[in-house]
């Protein structure tokens, strides 16, 4: 009789459900630069990138093992990546001006 071993499986960075999440917004980020209207914002184009680069980032890093330190500075990427996400959508959805966004970003920090 032959026994498989099995190796317990590493924790990973993040859940499958925060994987999805991720993914989720990137599709949802796509299917928005689609939209005439968003690519012809001049000043959203930087956000935009940044949006993209920090989910695709979060979600390469989240496929890695989980270490505690790491998993902390992630904590503060997914803050930085839900402030770019609300000024993108209320700038291109909601139709308001990027720097009254900003303001009140800012004043919400202090």
């Amino acid at each position: 009789m032959t026994s498989a071993t099995t190796t317990p499986r590493t924790p990973r960075l993040l859940s499958s459900r925060e994987m999805q999440n991720i993914e989720g917004k990137l599709r949802c980020l796509q299917t928005l630069l689609q939209n005439p209207k968003t690519s012809a914002i001049e000043e959203l184009k930087k956000p935009v990138r940044s949006l993209s680069h920090n989910l695709n980032t979060i979600l390469n890093l989240g496929r890695t093992s989980y270490k505690v330190e790491v998993r902390k500075r992630l904590e503060g990427a997914f803050k930085a990546t839900s402030e770019l996400e609300e000024l993108v959508i209320r700038v291109a959805v909601g139709g308001e001006n990027i720097d009254d966004v900003r303001a009140q970003q800012k004043s919400r920090k202090l």
